[in-house]
């Protein structure tokens, strides 16, 4: 094996890559984490914030206008499923031309759009205008995240990379607590008329992600990759300034010039990269992970309000919503220490979710009601939003830099597509029958341990343009 490695001219050409492509995550683990990353993730953490309040949005403000404007199921479902599909086609969008647009910029004007998309659609007077805006919405969501997890992993240290991500997409579950505790203030009972001041609110926070914006720089690994030599040095000199450690020296700035540039090719033709040889195997079992995952968690999230449903006031549904966040939150941060241990690494704690997510699934199905039950959805919701946090972190890490937005991109779109379906779905099975979501929850959890299992690459301590084929 390494007599092959030390003759054969093509892997020597590929270790000769993934050491210079290394050098600028060397430079930043040299000026290590401090204050930047801090700035970077009101930037970041924003984004996944805005994502959570969207969910949370969706599935209170769908359950205050079905009396309201008198919904059918049928426009329940497409309230929600309007937004997964405007996060579809988001994803293609960002997919296609993300890696040629950059990070930074494309994050700053996806927040504008989405603070005025989320201002106009309080004003809406009528079903069709609101469920268009959200379906807009939707898209300047799902544009904002692949840039936004790429600038988080392309401008972090080897060591705290994973933890990173993971801290990032806590804060999906902060945005979910924030419009809960919003409504609790301004609809204790889930009053119909408060549905315009939700939303409303729900939009001001996005002001902070473009405060913070202005603080911090491209990805410097992007801005190299991309031939950018000098935005690439000044970025990591305003790293190393913010973090108060020494300035790059004449061997680090020789080595920005060294990364070797991107060579993929421009459109939609970008998509085959996915599929060859190295990738494709990955490719296809994330695609089953992702769709899996995204389906379960925001189907599950949809139907919380009715599964949560008691005979008292709506306040009590309010409280045993923010207790399941809560819980999600928490399990989210125990996640962050285990994913970046050597002994489990990204895929083994996928694994041990997944084997729970099983067991609670299958304990859940014989329950109608009653403290049991609301402790097994508890846990499920909290399992599940932990798993979609941890694929987050996966998948930026798995694809080099040149296909990272347009994997993470591809991913999105597909599972976002697939969860069209799951308000709908999900509804009609808890009209069914109150084991009929967690029957189809075993299903879907014991698909996801399978394609773990059979993931081929950990990431956990990699550099991210290593070569996945040694």
């Amino acid at each position: 094996m390494c007599a092959d490695k030390e003759t054969n001219p093509l892997v020597q050409e590929e270790d000769q890559k993934d050491q210079a492509n290394n050098r600028i995550e060397k430079i930043l683990n040299r000026i290590g984490f401090g204050v930047y990353q801090y700035l970077l993730l009101g930037v970041t953490g924003t984004g996944s914030f805005a994502d959570g309040a969207e969910v949370t949005i969706f599935s209170l403000v769908s359950f205050m206008l079905e009396d309201e404007w008198s919904l059918s199921t049928f426009q329940l479902g497409l309230m929600g499923g309007i937004i997964f599909g405007g996060m579809s086609l988001g994803y293609i969008i960002i997919g296609i031309y993300g890696d040629e647009w950059g990070r930074l910029e494309v994050v700053k004007y996806t927040y504008a759009a989405l603070f005025l998309l989320g201002i106009a659609s309080a004003l809406m007077p009528e079903f069709w205008s609101f469920i268009v805006l959200r379906g807009f919405a939707g898209v300047a969501i799902s544009m904002s995240v692949p840039p936004y997890i790429a600038l988080s992993v392309e401008s972090c240290t080897t060591e705290q990379r994973g933890a990173y991500v993971m801290i990032v997409e806590l804060l999906f579950g902060v945005g979910q607590i924030y419009i809960v505790l919003i409504a609790m203030w301004l609809a204790p009972n889930l009053e119909s008329d408060k549905w315009r001041e939700l939303l409303i609110a729900a939009a001001i926070p996005i002001i902070i992600g473009i405060v913070f914006s202005m603080f911090v720089v491209e990805s410097p690994l992007f801005s190299a990759r991309k031939q950018r030599y000098s935005v690439a040095s000044n970025s990591l000199e305003y790293i190393a300034k913010v973090n108060k450690k020494s300035p790059l020296n004449e061997e680090e700035y020789d080595n920005v010039y060294l990364t070797f540039p991107l060579h993929v090719e421009r459109g939609p033709t970008r998509f085959s990269f996915l599929f060859d040889k190295t990738h494709k195997l990955t490719t296809l079992l994330l695609v089953c992970l992702w769709s899996c995952a995204i389906f379960s968690y925001y189907g599950l999230f949809y139907i919380l309000p009715r599964l949560f449903g008691t005979d008292e006031e709506d306040s009590s549904v309010l409280y045993l919503i923010l207790i399941a966040i809560g819980a999600q939150c928490l399990i989210t941060l125990g996640s962050t220490y285990l994913i970046d241990l050597p002994a489990l690494g990204r895929k083994g704690t996928l694994e041990l979710s997944f084997f729970f997510l099983v067991l609670l699934s299958a304990a859940s199905i014989p329950l109608a009601d009653g403290f049991a039950i609301y402790v097994l959805v508890i846990l499920i919701n909290s399992l599940n939003n932990s798993t979609f946090c941890m694929l987050y972190t996966y998948t930026s890490e798995v694809y080099e830099t040149e296909l990272r937005e347009l994997g993470f991109s591809v991913q999105n779109a597909i599972g976002r597509a697939a969860t069209l379906f799951a308000p709908f779905v999900f509804t009609v099975l808890l009209d069914w029958t109150k084991a009929g979501p967690f029957i189809l929850l075993l299903v879907t959890n014991g698909l996801m341990l399978v394609a773990t299992f059979l993931l081929p690459f950990e990431t956990c301590g990699k550099f991210l343009d290593s070569s996945w084929t040694e």
